[in-house]
């Protein structure tokens, strides 16, 4: 079977805006901070470990990345299992600083 190129993850609900074009807007679930399970992440890292996943791997959707307080913890843990994949985040910017910038690094 032949792996998709672009796999989105989105590691929790919480986002701090709400856009017009998000279902976030129209709903509590964004205000809500649901995290991904840990067994959840680990069991996605390793089917795509073993399946040498080499496409793009992103930290986002209905959501902002930036704050979940696990965020540079998973992406570590994404680098070491998914050595091949092109990791991306993206963001609203609201919680981006020096020390944010420097820790999303995950080489």
């Amino acid at each position: 079977m032949r792996l998709p190129g672009f796999i989105e993850v989105e590691l929790g609900t919480f986002c701090n805006r709400r856009c017009g074009w998000c279902p976030n807007a129209y709903s509590e679930r964004g205000q809500q901070r649901r995290d991904m399970k840990d067994s959840t992440w680990e069991a996605l890292l390793d089917d795509l470990h073993a399946a040498r996943f080499r496409g793009w791997f992103a930290f986002h959707n209905y959501n902002e990345p930036l704050a979940d307080p696990n965020l540079f913890a998973r992406g570590e843990r994404a680098r070491a299992r998914l050595p091949f994949a092109k990791l991306e985040l993206h963001t609203n910017g609201d919680f981006l600083d020096r020390q944010t910038l420097t820790g999303l690094v995950f080489a």
